[in-house]
């Protein structure tokens, strides 16, 4: 046996029961005696494997011993570290919540979306049926306020005209062509814009010398086309834009009779 086993020696200690701290220990390992030892380095020895069990172990004079008949393993296992110990884990205890959902509530959502989009379809709707007819009343407002526009205009341009031609209106054939110049022959004014007919002029009037007429203020020269066949119904709501020949323009329910 090598001696590299006893190259670490720790300080004499007390042996078993009847033996000194001297170092009167001997091991043998194939006819090889090694020592002397004190106990505490025989111990040390078997505790890291230098001795084996089947090495031979005596004490001074004694007899030849197989080691694990004298120092059991067990006696050179070094003492196992006792863990200090641990506090108590707290138990976590768990505080019941609410109850969990059952289902899904999506048809709650969809269920509010879907009445508010029918709420504002019904909103919209109400409202289209309280504007749309008054848009329609003043799309029609502002056609007969364009047509009376238009009527005053040509009245304005039958004057200048009998101004030109010695208090002479125009031939009922040709009165379009006559005062086209005295409106930059603006084509839009001589037609109505809900018929989208010409206006009428009084053929009673054709060439008439103005200075002939009784009372020209309230003599037609010049109307609207009606839109029922019986030429009673003006286009602006049941009324016509008249011209008369002292030139003004205005609206009436029903044109003279005998026009």
């Amino acid at each position: 046996m090598d001696n590299d086993w006893n190259t670490e020696q720790p300080s004499a200690g007390n042996g078993p029961a009847g033996s000194t701290g001297e170092q009167n220990w001997w091991t043998s390992r194939g006819g090889e005696v090694y020592g002397p030892y004190d106990y505490q380095t025989v111990l040390f020895c078997r505790q890291d494997g230098r001795i084996v069990d089947d090495d031979y172990l005596k004490q001074g004079d004694g007899p030849w011993r197989r080691a694990a008949d004298v120092v059991p393993a067990a006696l050179g296992t070094p003492p196992v570290a006792t863990a200090a110990p641990q506090p108590a884990t707290p138990v976590l205890t768990t505080v019941p919540g609410p109850p969990a959902k059952r289902g899904s509530n999506a048809w709650i959502i969809w269920l509010v979306v879907g009445c508010g989009a029918l709420m504002l379809l019904a909103a919209v709707a109400i409202f289209a049926a309280i504007l749309v007819p008054d848009l329609g009343r003043a799309k029609e407002k502002a056609e007969a306020t364009a047509c009376l526009s238009n009527v005053k205009q040509l009245g304005l341009a039958f004057m200048m005209y009998t101004a030109d031609y010695d208090q002479h209106l125009p031939e009922a054939d040709s009165w379009e062509e006559a005062v086209a110049e005295y409106v930059w022959n603006d084509e839009t004014l001589f037609t109505c814009r809900v018929t989208g007919q010409h206006y009428i002029f009084n053929d009673a009037l054709s060439g008439v010398d103005l200075k002939d007429l009784d009372n020209p203020a309230e003599t037609p020269m010049l109307w609207e086309p009606a839109i029922d066949a019986q030429g009673l119904v003006g286009p602006h709501e049941g009324q016509f834009n008249v011209c008369y020949a002292d030139g003004h323009a205005q609206k009436v329910d029903t044109l003279p009779s005998g026009n």
